[in-house]
Formats: structure tokens, C-alpha cells, sequence
């Protein structure tokens, strides 16, 4: 009875509201690579609760761990915030969170939000290495509305990295706003880093890209990075070390190196006991991608 009061009350104080609200602060996610969560158990972490509000009310803590709301899967914080916004005023939510060793229930309905969501200080950047090779950023409120999106939806392509596959470089740009990644909505950078490191390597995805007034669908295939051998050691016989950030190798004996091979972008060059070196090359030049 107290909850349907509370509604009420909600419904009088702001009538013309579209917005649905829980009064759930700003959440911080837990990722999978987390000792203390496995696949099934991250989510995102309360940092607080909003006084008299249906969270409140219905037992929400700061420090509960949400995972699901309504069946879904929680990925970040404007992933929760966006959900929430979407339902219609008065849906009934049900929340599946981690308490301590416990998972509870718990359920309540949304209300309408008095006041209009708070927009981020600034533009956040990030860069996804793992499986695309690009430097995204959030957009603005501004920016989301012209691109079609609900406010915090969509992040803009920054820089495309040079390690990236070929096909991301033929298929996006710098200022492409990427709408949504396999099936998903993409819910700002955190969000985007969140659905990107759940992919496969190899895996062939859909990525919903908008240009201006231009909206389409691209597939893109996700980085297979290989692997290599960064050190082997034999006591005071045999040191090898392959530095990728560097491009340098060293092969020689404990401890000198006494062979060293860099690798550059359009050059190798081989020293032995750094007197004798031998350089090659080539024409061919390596760009970032993004044009």
C-alpha cells in the first residue's frame, strides 16, 4: 500500500513527466576480471541510495551489487541509467543483486523523474584495444539528440589505432558515431568497453554506425592478437627478451646482450656486440587508419 501512495504522490508531483526514475546513485561496475566475481556475478556496485525514494523503500544499499534488472544484464552505470529511463512511469522492476554471500529479490515500481538528469562534466575518452583497436569518446546530451540517441547513448569514434584489422580502417572513421555493437545498445564508452570485452576473438558483429543523416550497419571482424614469447631465460647461459612496446629483442648470453634486433616501421637492424649492424628497410608505410 505504501508503494502505491508513493506512486501516487510521484504522479501528482510531476504530471507531465516521461521519465522513469528508481533514485539509485551513480553506480560503479564490476568487471569479470575481478578475483571476487565470476562470469555470472559482476554487475554494478551502489554507491548510494536517494532518500524517500522507491529504491529506498523497497531496501536497496549502497554496496549491493546489481545484476539483472527485468532479466537484463547490467553493464554500467548509464547502461542502468538508460534502462531505467526507458520504461514507461509506474513499470514494475525486479532486481536480482548480490548482497554479501546472499543474491536477493527485489521489487518495486518506477516513478516519474522530477528533475532532469544531471549530464556529464565532460567528454570521457577510452581506448579499446582488445578486440577493435579504436580510441572512442562519450557524447554530449547535445550530441546524442542529433544523432537520434537517448541522452548518454552512442560514443563517437576518436582514432582508429594502426594495429587495427584492415577492416575496421575500410569501414569506420574518425567522427563515426557507433550506435549500437552485435544486437546491443551501446550505452556511452563504459558501456562500449563493457560489450567489446565480452566478444570473441575472430567473431564477425554488427555495428550500427551513424554519419550525419547517413545511418547503416557494418560488419566488422573482432582482433585475433597473437601471441609471442616476451622472455626466456637459462640461468647464466642464455637471456632472450622481445619488448613489442619497444620493438626491440635481445638474444645473447647472461648478461649481455650480445645480439640485438629492433624493429622499426620501415626498418630492422640486426648488432652484434653493438659494432657490427646490419640495417634493412622497405617503402612501405605504416599509418593510422582513421584518415
Amino acid at each position: 500500500m505504501t508503494g502505491s501512495l508513493s506512486l501516487a504522490l510521484w504522479l501528482l508531483l510531476a504530471p507531465g513527466a516521461t521519465e522513469s526514475y528508481l533514485g539509485l546513485k551513480t553506480a560503479t561496475s564490476i568487471f569479470d576480471d575481478n578475483p571476487e566475481f565470476d562470469g555470472e556475478e559482476q554487475g554494478l556496485e551502489v554507491a548510494g541510495v536517494v532518500e524517500n525514494s522507491p529504491a529506498q523503500q523497497v531496501g536497496f544499499q549502497a554496496g549491493d551489487i546489481l545484476l539483472r534488472m527485468n532479466g537484463v544484464r547490467l553493464r554500467s552505470d548509464r547502461h542502468l541509467e538508460n534502462l531505467i529511463a526507458s520504461l514507461p512511469v509506474g513499470t514494475a522492476v525486479h532486481a536480482e543483486v548480490l548482497r554479501g554471500e546472499r543474491i536477493i529479490e527485489l521489487k518495486t515500481n518506477t516513478v516519474p523523474r522530477l528533475l532532469p538528469r544531471v549530464a556529464a562534466p565532460e567528454v570521457q575518452a577510452f581506448v579499446e584495444v582488445r578486440r577493435f583497436g579504436i580510441v572512442i569518446e562519450d557524447l554530449s546530451a547535445v550530441e546524442a539528440t542529433k544523432a537520434g540517441l537517448a541522452a548518454g547513448g552512442g560514443v563517437r569514434v576518436r582514432r582508429i589505432l594502426s594495429g587495427a584489422n584492415s577492416t575496421i580502417g575500410s569501414k569506420l572513421k574518425a567522427g563515426d558515431v557507433l550506435a549500437s555493437l552485435d544486437g546491443e545498445t551501446i550505452h556511452g564508452g563504459e558501456d562500449f568497453l563493457a560489450l567489446a570485452g565480452a566478444l570473441e576473438a575472430g567473431k564477425r558483429v554488427a555495428v550500427g554506425v551513424v554519419a550525419g543523416a547517413d545511418r547503416r550497419t557494418v560488419r566488422l571482424r573482432t582482433r585475433d592478437p597473437e601471441s609471442y614469447v616476451a622472455r626466456f631465460r637459462f640461468p647464466l647461459l642464455v637471456d632472450y627478451r622481445s619488448d613489442r612496446q619497444a620493438d626491440e629483442t635481445y638474444f645473447g648470453l647472461l648478461p649481455l646482450g650480445l645480439i640485438k634486433y629492433e624493429r622499426k616501421e620501415n626498418e630492422k637492424k640486426f648488432c652484434l656486440l653493438w659494432v657490427i649492424c646490419l640495417t634493412v628497410g622497405n617503402n612501405e608505410v605504416l599509418e593510422n587508419l582513421d584518415g
